[in-house]
This record gives C-alpha cells, sequence and structure tokens, in this order.
C-alpha cells in the first residue's frame, strides 16, 4: 500500500491557485506542511506515526499507523490547528503578515466542530472521554451538522454580498461530510 496518495483534485486545486494567485502558493504550502507536522509530531510523542498521507482539493488527511485511543486522539487532532496558530503568531512578530494570515486562518478554521475537521475529531475524543457512550457517538455529529448549517448560511451570505464562490464550495462540501457522518451507524 502506497504511504502517499495524491488525488487529481490536488493537482486541479495546485494549478488554479497557480493560475490566480501565484505569490500565494509557497506560502499556503508552508502553512498546510506546519499544520501537518503538527499532527505528525503528536503521533510520535504518543509512541506512533503516520501510516498514510492524502493530498486533496480540500486538504491533507493523516492517518495513523495504529488506531489512537481517545486520550491520545484529543491532543493528536488538536496539535495540527496548535501548530498553526503557533506560527501564525511568530510569523506575525517577524513580520510574514500573508503567511500569519494564511496559518491563522488554517488554524482557526479546523478547530470547526465540522466532520472531518480536526475540531470534529477533538470533539468526539473529548465526548468519548466524558460522556455515557449513546451521548458521545451522537452529540459531536448533530453539532457538526448545526455548525456546518451556520457555515452554510455564512457562506451563502458572503456569496450573495461578494461572489466569493470557494467558501461555499467548501460549506457545500462540509455539510455533505457532516450528514454523511451523521447518518453512518
Amino acid at each position: 500500500m502506497r504511504r502517499v496518495k495524491v488525488s487529481p483534485g490536488f493537482w486541479v486545486l495546485l494549478a488554479l491557485v497557480w493560475a490566480v494567485e501565484p505569490a500565494l502558493l509557497l506560502p499556503t504550502a508552508l502553512a498546510a506542511l506546519c499544520h501537518e507536522l503538527g499532527h505528525c509530531a503528536a503521533l510520535r510523542l504518543a509512541g506512533n506515526g503516520v501510516g498514510r498521507l492524502k493530498l486533496s482539493a480540500v486538504g491533507a488527511e493523516l492517518t495513523p499507523r495504529r488506531p489512537l485511543s481517545y486520550a491520545a486522539e484529543l491532543p493528536t487532532a488538536l496539535a495540527g490547528p496548535g501548530a498553526s496558530l503557533l506560527c501564525a503568531f511568530l510569523a506575525a512578530r517577524w513580520g510574514f503578515f500573508l503567511f500569519a494570515g494564511l496559518s491563522m486562518a488554517l488554524g482557526l478554521f479546523n478547530l470547526l466542530p465540522i466532520h472531518p475537521l480536526d475540531g470534529s475529531r477533538a470533539l468526539q475524543s473529548l465526548c468519548a472521554l466524558l460522556l455515557p457512550p449513546t451521548w458521545a457517538q451522537r452529540l459531536p455529529k448533530w453539532l457538526g451538522v448545526a455548525a456546518a448549517g451556520l457555515l452554510l448560511g455564512a457562506a451563502v451570505r458572503v456569496f450573495l454580498r461578494l461572489g466569493a464562490l470557494s467558501l461555499l464550495v467548501l460549506a457545500l462540501w462540509l455539510c455533505h461530510k457532516s450528514l454523511r457522518a451523521l447518518l453512518d451507524p
């Protein structure tokens, strides 16, 4: 099995960024790399490692070599956004404002409790540690659908006012993913 899988959508996204604003390509790639390295470091600290990396049009997905306990999943899920926010802080202090803004946006966006974002994984782990099993399985999924609905409403508003299609497409995809997670047993 290949450890790194790159979907065609990833290459399409890369080409679009290059065509629209080539100056964003390197800082965006570095922000994403720092984010994923945060997850990798947490996996290593948990005595695990990366089993597979999948790159797609909507981001990267790391799969650990071995399944994680909920106690290990929580810091691993939060490590990516934490690394992004740390990079944003440091980059802003050194005057790299474009990289700081991209890192901050990536870190904060990934904290949303919407499946499959890091915030959803963290919320699922926290609920599993603190709540009875039935609640721990259902509550994060319902909160994810609600958050995705709110994001979609905001994206529609932004689209109608500014014509920004990318946030609308991303919100629709996240609504689809969160609804599928809710309906899966």
